[in-house]
Order: C-alpha cells, then structure tokens, then sequence
C-alpha cells in the first residue's frame, strides 16, 4: 500500500527562509487540516498569528476550564476538546515559523491532551526539529513510528532527526518496520529525505536510506545529484 497522506488530512505549506531551515522548499512542512473551529481554536490561532504569545498561556487555561465545565462528566470529550485548542495553537506556531513558542505551549498542555493523537506528535516533532530541539524528538518518533503507516511528511522529518545524531541503527529500525507495514513513499518523498541527510552532514545515514522495499520508483536524476 502507498503511504496514505490523505487520510490523515495534510495541506502543505512553504516555510519561509530562515537560518535554521536550510532545505527550503525540499522540506515544505505539513500541517493536519483543520478540524471543525470552535470559538476557542479561532481565539488561539489569531493570538498566535498577531504575536500575542504572551497571551497565549493564559487563553490555553481559560479555554480549558470553559471545557470542563462543558464536559465535567466525560472525561473523553474534555481530552479531546483540550487536544483541539493545542492542536490549533501548534498549526499556527509551525506556520508563522515560533517553534520554540511551540514546545512550550505543549508542555503546558502535556497532561490534559488526548496522548494518542498522532496529529499532535506530528506537529511537535516538526516543530522540535525546526526549533534544533533535537533531545524533545525521541517520544514523538516512538509515537509515530510504533505501529502505524508514516506520511511522507512525518518520515522526512524523523530522517531528519536520525541524520542529526547520525543514528544508523534508529533508522535501520524505521525502514524495517516501515517495510513490515507494506508502506511505500515516492522519489519525492526520498528525495527529500536524502536533502535532510546531506544538509546535516550524514552521508552514512544517506546511504542506508536507499536501503529496504519502502520506495515505490527507482532513484532519479535529483535523488543521484
């Protein structure tokens, strides 16, 4: 089967040039579709986007206490209504590029979120590596990577995370597991993966990629440039 971006909701944005982004337009970041706004996710992503960072932390506390008030007999919906304002605060943190902002406002929110939205270890983990966190990237990745099929999106940035510590044996692991699923990523998808090895200097790490039955097209032309 081929890796299945659609059906976790991607739309892909361009990141604009920054010192910490050298991949440019090879690392296009993705971020999950939104969901359906509530007044809460509207309020949150327009403080981030008009720089009310903060503002922020407060409007995260004031959102949740409204949510349990609504939902103080089911636990569930409260999770998931608290996963939603952060899931609304991170797509705005990756778009207008404060990754740090980012992790903080997770670290907030670590212990009231739903712990197995795959959406919001996605955009922690883009935001993480773009942030140079490289240490707070380890639970995303086993969270991602564990049992699932990966998006394109998802496993160009854990190359990325695997390139930085050049960690050959995690990514042995990654292609194995992927290649146990049936999953299959197009040249596109490697191309940019093998970008992100060569921007960090980790040729070893590049070579293995083209290793394993995870490529649905041979290497072309960019791939062998």
């Amino acid at each position: 089967k081929l890796a299945n971006d659609e059906g976790r909701s991607w739309r892909v944005g361009k990141p604009t040039k920054s010192p910490s982004s050298k991949l440019a337009v090879m690392t296009a970041f993705a971020t999950p579709a939104r969901a359906p706004s509530t007044f809460e996710t509207d309020a949150l992503a327009a403080a981030v986007r008009s720089g009310r960072f903060s503002e922020v932390p407060r409007m995260l506390d004031a959102a949740f206490h409204r949510a349990s008030l609504t939902h103080k007999d089911n636990p569930q919906a409260l999770k998931a209504a608290a996963t939603q304002h952060l899931l609304s605060t991170l797509r705005a943190c990756a778009t207008v590029r404060r990754h740090h902002e980012a992790l903080s406002f997770f670290s907030q929110m670590a212990s009231r979120i739903d712990n197995d939205c795959s959406n919001v270890w996605s955009l922690l983990l883009y935001n993480a590596i773009e942030a140079g966190a490289f240490e707070k990237c380890t639970e995303c990745v086993h969270k991602l990577s564990a049992k699932v099929s990966l998006s394109s999106y998802d496993l160009v940035n854990i190359v990325r995370y695997q390139a930085h510590w050049h960690d050959i044996s995690g990514l042995n692991q990654l292609i194995t597991r992927q290649d146990s699923l049936g999953t299959k990523f197009d040249a596109i998808t490697r191309n940019r993966a093998l970008a992100a090895c060569v921007t960090e200097g980790a040729l070893d790490v590049a070579e293995l990629l083209l290793t394993g039955n995870v490529w649905n097209e041979g290497l072309d032309t960019v791939g062998f440039n």
